[in-house]
């Protein structure tokens, strides 16, 4: 995907949730924040309304309308059902090569576009006035005096000596940043980009100058964020920076007295590290979120310290952030190139109520899950960014993160059960799924998703495995086995409630709800899973009674061409092959019923017939294609196959039961070992 220095971000709530942002010289955009592919990728995203610079903002109830700015006051409306991209300027008057002490409206290169959180039908954006939209656009009104400085000394020509440059990105003096409280209607927030804080608590009747005192911040500071609180009335935070006057420290501050005074809060963020945004988690009052000039930091206690949180994020300017409300993940736009998302920010709410009640995690700690939806498709890391042409896709799972202090000496297993405490599937740190030891040091896996062989990390510090939500695949075949229909892939359970346990050896650690939802875009019913599930289990049991049939009948084969190939006497060894020559004629036969032998690579099926294995891993895929009761089809061929496979396997037993003690008699009188039966 092409992409630029993204100014802001805003989310939906659309499922999935998307982004919108704009990029320096290139298109606006909504992109996806997960998809049913394996990535993200140019289908997922389009250009909507506004330039390269200014605040994308969606309409609450319909995400395909987008309202998008640039300078010299642009405005437009983008809806995507009709391709429409209405410019709906307060003024649609243009001062292309004019200073902004010519210009009727001093639009910023990057000024907020604004959806009132207590009105869906009320629009602010923001000159060096507040305006106000309640009809989306066709109409503008002006409801505040002039919040800036207002010094002609800065509304001068740009550019120079030998040619201007008026093009409207450098208007000046503005409104950089506007909020309305989420919990008070009608208080208004508003920071110049020439260091003035108003605020307004009747609607916009009348003002205050809120600035915090020199002493804290230098005059002519750009307010580049302000945040009032999601949870707290008189509660706002604001993020200033004075970079462009050389000044690269931290401003962050603090209020609870509807800016009446101020708190710096900086410590723990390296003095010459300016921040360009500041956030609080909707979902947990007083857990903040800072962007700088370099990356993400945490704070557990309300702005009291701070922590490095960009983790994986190359460093890069964070320009904006927001949390998802309903997914809790961490949403932020970068001039690195990207967007990035931190899938699954819930660990950070347990922390800080773990620092609040005065409690160490100690050997290991397992976190509680976020919720999960059983959807097709997706994979990827916890945290992803879109760099370049495609994006990471969100993980397609139960998102599991554990804590170790040092690396465990017993065996580490997670346990995924139902709420009956039937497990369903375990996964082990040094065993695969069907229990076999691994053939590669643990150590090679250094990525936080769990490797797709089944393995659990067990590494110091936080370890991340994304259960696939499936049951264990149908048993194998030992040996050569090409399938062309399917692969027996384990069931995906039914949306529900579920749980995990945390084991180091024999020792229960910990043990943790899941709740898996279904796709919100779907009209299936739970009752239909339930069918769809029941159904994949039965189609992957009648699959590996098949398989388990096979390996048995390959090892009396094995086990009977190694007596008849080792003796060496001509007469015994004529006996033995007398005897085991209709065994093996038998095996074979059944073998090639269950199975297509001939098969060793993926375009021999065009050559040799597919055989009942893998016609029934077909139904199985077919009954797994989508989210949805299975047909009638898929029913009638599974019992039609079933019927094949149980009478082949019934032959195998025959052949078990009459012919092998026959053989083995023959070996017995020549005083040779008889064969094991598994």
């Amino acid at each position: 995907m092409p992409t630029s220095q993204f100014y802001h971000v805003a989310v939906d709530n659309d499922f999935p949730y998307n982004l919108y942002g704009a990029q320096q010289d290139n298109t606006s955009i909504r992109i996806a924040s997960r998809t049913t592919g394996y990535s993200i990728g140019k289908s997922d995203w389009y250009p909507v309304s506004g330039g390269e610079s200014g605040y994308i903002t969606p309409e609450p109830n319909n995400p395909d309308v987008t309202y998008g700015g640039s300078y010299d006051g642009l405005i437009t409306r983008y809806d995507k059902k009709t391709d429409q991209n209405q410019v709906i300027n307060v003024y649609p008057e243009y001062f292309m090569g004019s200073p902004s002490s010519a210009r009727k409206y001093r639009f910023q290169w990057t000024y907020p576009i604004v959806f009132s959180p207590h009105d869906n039908k009320t629009l602010y954006i923001t000159s060096q006035y507040l305006h106000r939209s309640t009809d989306y656009g066709h109409s503008w009104e002006d409801i505040s005096p002039d919040l800036t400085r207002n010094d002609p000394k800065t509304q001068g020509d740009t550019g120079g000596p030998i040619t201007k440059d008026n093009t409207g990105a450098e208007t000046f003096p503005t409104i950089f940043t506007f909020a309305e409280s989420p919990v008070e209607k009608n208080v208004f927030w508003a920071g110049s980009d020439d260091g003035l804080m108003h605020i307004s608590r009747d609607g916009s009747k009348t003002w205050q100058n809120i600035t915090p005192p020199a002493s804290m911040l230098p005059e002519l500071a750009i307010m580049s964020i302000v945040h009032p609180s999601d949870h707290t009335p008189g509660k706002a935070y604001l993020a200033a920076k004075r970079y462009m006057s050389g000044d690269r420290k931290p401003y962050l501050f603090k209020t609870t007295d509807y800016g009446k005074t101020w708190t710096s809060i900086t410590t723990g963020i390296p003095s010459d590290e300016h921040c360009h945004v500041i956030r609080e988690d909707p979902n947990k009052p007083g857990l903040l979120y800072a962007g700088t000039e370099r990356g993400v930091y945490v704070s557990f206690n309300d702005g009291g310290s701070w922590e490095k949180l960009s983790l994986n994020l190359p460093v890069t300017p964070v320009r904006d952030l927001q949390i998802h409300k309903r997914e809790k993940d961490l949403v932020i736009a970068t001039h690195g190139l990207a967007f990035w998302i931190m899938d699954d920010i819930t660990p950070l709410h347990e922390l800080m109520d773990l620092k609040q009640a005065g409690k160490l995690v100690t050997a290991a700690y397992l976190f509680k899950p976020r919720h999960a939806y059983r959807m097709d498709g997706g994979a990827g890391s916890t945290r992803r960014g879109t760099p370049s042409g495609e994006g990471e896709n969100a993980p397609n799972g139960v998102i599991t993160r554990y804590y170790l202090k040092s690396k465990p000496k017993k065996e580490l297993r997670l346990v995924y059960m139902t709420t009956s405490n039937d497990t369903i599937i375990t996964y082990s740190n040094t065993k695969d799924k069907k229990g076999q030891p691994f053939k590669v040091l643990n150590e090679f896996y250094q990525d936080e998703t769990a490797p797709k062989s089944g393995m659990a990390t067990a590494n110091p510090g936080m370890n991340v495995f994304v259960w696939d939500m499936r049951y264990p695949d149908a048993t194998a075949v030992e040996g050569t086995n090409v399938m062309w229909s399917g692969r027996g892939t384990g069931a995906k359970v039914v949306p529900g409630n579920y749980k995990v346990r945390l084991l180091l050896g024999d020792s229960l650690i910990a043990e943790q709800p899941i709740e898996i939802r279904k796709d919100p875009r779907l009209t299936t019913t739970i009752a239909e899973l339930q069918e769809q599930f029941d159904l994949l289990q039965k189609i992957n049991g009648k699959l590996s009674e098949a398989h388990k049939s096979i390996n048995q009948l390959r090892q009396i084969r094995n086990q009977i061409n190694t007596y008849t190939n080792g003796v060496k006497e001509p007469k015994v060894a004529e006996k033995f092959k007398n005897a085991a020559k209709p065994i093996l004629e038998e095996l074979d036969k059944i073998e090639s019923t269950l199975m297509q032998p001939k098969s060793k690579a993926g375009q021999d099926a065009l050559a040799y017939p597919i055989r009942l294995n893998d016609k029934m891993a077909g139904v199985g895929s077919a009954v797994s294609s989508a989210d949805a009761k299975p047909t009638k089809s898929s029913q009638a061929a599974y019992d039609d196959l079933a019927k094949q496979i149980d009478t082949a396997v019934s032959k195998l037993k025959e052949v078990i039961n009459t012919q092998v003690p026959t053989f083995n008699k023959v070996v017995t009188e020549q005083q040779v070992p008889a064969i094991i039966i598994n």
